[in-house]
């Protein structure tokens, strides 16, 4: 048997004077609230109800967007911040590594116009010894009959003898000098080679003064390193990407004679201080198989 009295089904709502929620019948028309006793239009409190909460979730999507766009600008203008700090370590390695070549240079330039003024000095002395000291000296020493023949002729030998000795002594220097400008300009070509770091990469020094540096956890070489070399200091800079982008400097204690082995030792955290051995002279640039292959093969 039919139910006589169908089940009413009730509908939120919003008093209309005091914004009450309540529970309406859609199908009267009127009612009155229960907290402020305020006679009210049933379709209105409906729309009521159903604008603030069409509000409230439109306002929820906005401040959700409004986050997102919020944290996307953030995470980019870290990423920029990372990059511009990188950007600007590496120019002032740069710059430090411009100004180390310019004082190379100085030295270099200084050294030379002091041994242009070395050999010009020898010139002056040796013109002196030809036509000053032993051949007007030996002549007088022969014209002069009061000496004792054996005493003019070992003063004769004395002279010629230090006269022989000081050019001597002069051509060994100038030998010293011109092996010492062959070893500079051939320092570079010595250093440059690939090292094997004992716990586990590979450094590849260029003669250009760049650097290939790979460790076994790359996926490939970090070919934004650099190096230099002034006086017996070997520095060697290389990019290190963790959250932000990281300038590491080592340094090394290095002998142009001896380049076989060496220890980059550094300040930054992200370095651990590493011996490094020559395995080959070879500068090109390998695949990860390949430098994955050279340090399993020195391990």
């Amino acid at each position: 048997m039919a139910n006589e009295f169908p089940e009413t089904k009730f509908v939120p709502a919003r008093c209309t004077n005091c914004g009450a929620e309540l529970t309406v019948d859609p199908s009267q028309e009127a009612a009155v609230c229960k907290y402020c006793d305020t006679p009210f239009i049933i379709s209105k409190a409906i729309q009521n109800y159903n604008f603030e909460t069409n509000y409230n979730t439109t306002n929820n999507t906005t401040n959700n967007t409004t986050n997102n766009i919020t944290n996307v600008y953030n995470e980019r203008k870290s990423a920029v911040e990372s990059y511009m700090d990188y950007a600007i370590e590496k120019e002032k390695t740069k710059q430090q590594s411009i100004e180390s070549e310019r004082q190379l240079k100085q030295e270099k330039l200084r050294i030379k116009a002091a041994e242009k003024e070395k050999r010009k000095k020898l010139i002056w002395w040796v013109l002196g010894w030809i036509f000053i000291f032993p051949v007007p000296l030996t002549i007088l020493l022969l014209r002069n009959k009061e000496l004792d023949q054996k005493i003019r002729y070992g003063l004769i030998a004395v002279a010629w003898i230090g006269y022989v000795l000081f050019v001597f002594i002069g051509g060994r220097n100038k030998s010293t000098t011109d092996l010492t400008k062959n070893n500079q300009s051939t320092e570079i070509t010595k250093i440059s080679g690939t090292y094997y770091g004992v716990n586990g990469s590979i450094l590849t020094l260029l003669p250009d003064k760049t650097a290939y540096y790979y460790y076994k956890d790359f996926s490939s070489a970090n070919t934004d390193a650099s190096w230099s070399y002034l006086g017996d200091t070997l520095t060697v800079s290389i990019p290190y990407y963790e959250d932000k982008i990281v300038l590491v400097t080592a340094t090394a204690t290095v002998d142009s004679n001896n380049v076989s082995s060496f220890t980059l030792s550094s300040s930054n955290i992200f370095w651990d201080n590493e011996l490094y051995k020559k395995i080959s002279s070879d500068t090109n640039h390998h695949t990860k198989a390949e430098y994955d292959e050279m340090i399993n093969k020195n391990q």
